[in-house]
């Protein structure tokens, strides 16, 4: 089987009848599934690769198995590439880097038991990866726990203490997710600004 016969754009090829042409083809795109090693001599992202990268979005949260959710949005604010199958070795690995990190930091947020009716421990982690995006977008000198007193504040109307084992203990579930909500436009506003440098 010869390189036209893997590839997607073989139909409209004028070069696919020529098999000594094609095995020399720079216009080779492998279909969807195939293995693809190297591409216009870069080298692409490895299978083993693509397992780590879902399964650390897993872990952190972010991972939904759709095309908009968490981990394709952060993929397309770094590479400006639609799917994980879409990027470089290279890519892939500063991806995995930034999730090892963005899971190195989650570990470090201690939770209590949330009271009924109070802000989950899901919204609440939500909202932590959220504000670590923006730290990481966003380069400010202002640590995170100071960025999200002053998101609920903004946001909320409310005073937090970061200090406190349970800062969110009196943010509501509903308000929980207006502050998500919010932090998600701040996060989306501030990748827009910094592609538009």
């Amino acid at each position: 089987m010869n390189k036209c016969s893997k590839c997607i754009n073989r139909k409209n090829c004028i070069d696919s009848a020529n098999y000594k042409i094609s095995e020399k083809c720079n216009k080779y795109i492998p279909e969807e599934g195939l293995e693809r090693k190297e591409y216009r001599g870069v080298l692409m992202i490895t299978g083993k690769q693509i397992k780590m990268i879902y399964s650390l979005a897993s872990d952190i949260g972010i991972n939904n198995n759709t095309h908009d959710d968490e981990l394709h949005i952060l993929i397309y604010s770094r590479t400006e590439k639609e799917s994980v199958k879409d990027l470089t070795k290279y890519e892939a690995n500063g991806i995995i880097s930034e999730l090892k990190q963005l899971k190195g930091s989650l570990k470090s947020i201690k939770y209590v038991d949330v009271p009924p009716g109070r802000m989950s421990k899901e919204q609440q982690d939500k909202a932590w990866r959220l504000i670590y995006m923006l730290c990481e977008i966003d380069k400010s000198k202002a640590p995170a726990g100071e960025r999200m007193k002053g998101a609920v504040k903004k946001i909320l109307d409310m005073d937090i203490n970061m200090k406190n084992k349970a800062p969110f203990r009196m943010v509501t579930v509903r308000q929980g997710s207006i502050l998500i909500d919010n932090l998600k436009r701040y996060v989306s506003s501030a990748e827009r600004k910094k592609a538009g440098k």
